[in-house]
């Protein structure tokens, strides 16, 4: 453990706590496993990934995921799998906090929230600031990431 890079407790990311519960580093960089806790009503904006596949695990409430022209509602034990290139959008659908693994495929989406997160507690204010909207907009791009319309998640 002592090759694996420390990172800080975790990380306003996008209006949710994120965990780094798995560093790529354990795995050569093959894949990276974070938790993310959602508060009621969160959305992350429509997205994708030009370099990973990302495996989603609910922990814990209810999780909307929306790919173009599917909607999925996942509870507590239900996983779903974002391909990169995938258009989606992951939200909150419940009146309760939810809390999900999130598995990356290859690790390097860690990098992206390393870059674009803001260190903070476990009970540290989550809320997206403009300050964070500006970090996670400016890393995007050098993380692969694509922020899109949310018209592309209309059936087709």
């Amino acid at each position: 453990m002592a090759d694996t890079p420390l990172v800080p407790e975790g990380f306003a990311f996008a209006g949710t706590f994120l965990q780094i519960v798995a560093p790529a580093a354990l795995s050569g960089g093959a894949c990276g496993v974070m938790r993310m806790t959602m508060p009621p009503g969160n959305a992350t904006p429509v997205h994708q990934h030009r370099d990973q596949t990302e495996s989603i695990y609910v922990l814990s409430g209810i999780v909307r995921l929306e790919t173009a022209g599917l909607t999925r509602v996942l509870g507590p034990g239900e996983a779903g799998v974002l391909p990169r290139h995938q258009p989606h959008r992951l939200s909150n659908g419940g009146a309760e906090e939810a809390s999900v693994l999130v598995i990356s495929v290859p690790g390097s989406f860690e990098k992206f929230v390393l870059a674009a997160g803001r260190p903070i507690a476990a009970d540290g204010d989550v809320a997206m600031t403009e300050a964070d909207a500006t970090r996670l907009g400016a890393a995007a791009a050098a993380h692969g990431i694509s922020f899109l319309p949310e018209d592309v998640l209309a059936a087709r």
